[in-house]
């Protein structure tokens, strides 16, 4: 497909399946807004305050014979912005947020698991495999254990139940350290990484091209002078609305009728947490950074406070 500058709703009648508006328009790239070089008033100010010191600490999360390391970095008390690395093998998320904590407040949570995407864990002779962003409802552990382990559909009821036991109370665990205690006006962003294996295309045209993504989407805002790759889902309409008024690269989720595939966005929309996942190719350092200040600038402007989704 090429790239146009794509805005697309999808829009629901009454009584009848999910249909797809698609509205195409052809335009010169012009020098929007974009993921501003230029300084705000707002970064101004976070980039003037004295860098803040980057406290660490971490927990330990059991699943079967094996343990791993959640780090937890900032400013992990009150922040009321959470940020969340969940993938080993996307290294370009931990440093960006480094970066990005030194100028704002906020918790970053990174699931250390060095270059691997998937978690492996032994529970009785058996290793198994799953996706950590697919461990926040029972339904998303089972379907995500039966797709990456052939072994698993061979097991007797009992043996599956165990392993989906110890899968969802490892994303119990998780999900604690990520949104209880709920502190008003929490918000989570998950900073994800994309082109960590060759096999791996995720991007803006994921979406357009209908890989099963449009499931949980209510409205898209393509720049086509922006990398595909790079790119926001939101589950906030305001959130929506002020990065497509910057030309961004934007997906809006369905939080209304989200499809339990187990990931943290559908569990923070269904706990009307607003969420925010900001992709970028792996190795754009300074893209996801800028894109990380631009989604803050967006929240700490005064007058930007929207209700939870």
């Amino acid at each position: 497909m090429s790239r146009h500058l794509l805005r697309a709703c999808l829009s629901w009648t009454a009584g009848w399946p999910p249909a797809v508006l698609l509205l195409l328009s052809l335009i010169s790239a012009s020098p929007a807004a974009g993921i501003a070089q230029e300084t705000s008033p707002a970064k101004a100010q976070a980039e003037a305050a004295p860098r803040r010191p980057l406290g660490e600490k971490s927990f330990r999360l059991h699943v079967g014979r094996d343990a791993f390391t959640m780090r937890m970095v900032g400013d992990c008390g009150e922040a009321t912005t959470h940020y969340v690395v969940l993938h080993g093998s996307e290294e370009t998320a931990p440093a960006a947020l480094r970066q990005h904590l030194q100028h704002y407040e906020g918790c970053a949570l990174e699931l250390v698991n060095p270059g691997q995407r998937w978690v492996s864990f032994r529970l009785g002779r058996r290793k198994y495999l799953f996706d950590p962003n697919r461990v926040f409802s029972r339904a998303g552990v089972e379907q995500n254990l039966v797709w990456l382990n052939s072994r698993f559909k061979r097991l007797n009821r009992r043996n599956r139940q165990k392993v989906v036991d110890e899968v969802e109370q490892f994303g119990q665990a998780l999900r604690r350290l990520i949104a209880e205690p709920r502190t008003p006006g929490l918000r989570v962003v998950a900073v994800h990484n994309n082109g960590t294996q060759p096999n791996a295309s995720f991007s803006f045209e994921t979406f357009v091209e209908r890989h099963g993504y449009f499931h949980n989407v209510q409205a898209l805002h393509y720049r086509r002078d922006l990398s595909p790759y790079d790119l926001f889902l939101v589950n906030n309409p305001d959130t929506y609305e002020a990065l497509m008024r910057r030309d961004l690269n934007v997906v809006l989720e369905d939080s209304a009728r989200p499809v339990d595939d187990g990931s943290l966005s559908v569990f923070c929309s269904r706990a009307g947490i607003e969420y925010a996942n900001i992709e970028t190719r792996i190795g754009e350092l300074d893209t996801q950074v800028r894109m990380l200040d631009t989604l803050r600038e967006i929240w700490d402007t005064p007058g930007s406070e929207s209700p939870a989704p």
